[in-house]
């Protein structure tokens, strides 16, 4: 029966959730839907003096809350975005280089004011989100696309605008392909592209591709491919690779949030770059699958609507 609860109507009643595991005296740590909705929460069993399991103690915050936090740090970051934009085709690259250290710094102080490690761990995969954007924006403006990359800033967070779109071609994926093959070298690998496309990438397409390119190459692949195909007005497209492939038998785990096969150095979480792909995939009528690759590992391929 729940003793305490935020809302009092709950107090008193029993549990919707499943606790035999916590009641055992395991400790839990996930996601569940509660009586305030769906959260990330923590379960601790309670002891007596003899050791004996007596009750437990349950900790979380509402998804709702952490989208929030993501949309109030996204909006925060956007004047850095602006300010690296004109100090990119003004200044030198040691202004950029100050500037990239204020970003780093910005990412400290998110994650000091992290409550709960998961809650810690979004906030980091939404920071590295936000620096393959940033990467985007650094190939448009080195290519001269001033209007397009105002463009992209406002498909990730819309602002007031004067200015007309891009001058033509698909400059925000060439941008992206920039972006990614730097990323992966970094990593050790090659990146491939194969487009075919009717019009350039919006914020979602480029979350996936980016997404799925870098978990090849954590996974160990030294060579990755993408294709990227419009057809009747849906985006269809596959980022297959050259590493281990993955285990049939954690196949149809993948795509949960927190899950992950790699090891975590960071100390701050892993598993959240499938799960992403997953939510817009399907946020947009689409779906996402995984099997063998040609090139001997794996193969992501997927399709959605046209925004």
């Amino acid at each position: 029966m729940r003793i305490t609860h935020p809302s009092a109507a709950e107090r008193g009643v029993q549990v919707e959730t499943t606790n035999a595991p916590v009641l055992a005296g395991e400790t839990f740590l996930g996601t569940e839907r509660g009586a305030s909705g769906p959260s990330l929460r923590a379960k601790v069993p309670v002891r007596a003096d003899d050791g004996g399991v007596v009750g437990m103690v349950a900790v979380g915050v509402l998804e709702s809350s952490i989208a929030e936090d993501r949309d109030h740090a996204l909006a925060g970051l956007l004047p850095w975005g602006i300010g690296a934009l004109i100090v990119a085709t003004l200044a030198s690259s040691a202004l950029t280089a100050a500037v990239e250290r204020r970003f780093r710094r910005a990412d400290a102080v998110a994650a000091e004011n992290a409550q709960m490690s998961r809650t810690t761990a979004a906030l980091r995969e939404q920071s590295h989100e936000f620096g393959t954007r940033l990467h985007v924006i650094h190939g448009l403006v080195s290519r001269g696309d001033a209007a397009a990359a105002l463009d992209y800033i406002e498909d990730v967070v819309p602002v007031r605008s004067a200015g007309g779109g891009s001058a033509g071609g698909e400059p925000v994926a060439e941008a992206t392909m920039h972006a990614v093959r730097a990323e992966l070298l970094d990593l050790g690998a090659q990146a491939e592209f194969d487009l075919a496309l009717q019009g350039d990438l919006d914020e979602g397409a480029v979350s996936v591709v980016t997404n799925l390119c870098r978990n090849a190459a954590e996974a160990g692949a030294t060579r990755v491919r993408c294709v990227l195909l419009d057809e009747e007005g849906r985006l269809r497209g596959a980022v297959e690779d050259d590493g281990p492939g993955i285990d049939p038998r954690v196949a149809g785990r993948i795509f949960g949030q927190g899950f992950s096969t790699k090891d975590d150095r960071t100390g701050f979480g892993r598993g959240y770059g499938l799960d992403l792909v997953r939510r817009t995939v399907t946020s947009r009528g689409g779906t996402v699958e995984v099997g063998p690759s040609p090139l001997g590992g794996a193969r992501f391929a997927f399709e959605m609507e046209r925004v």
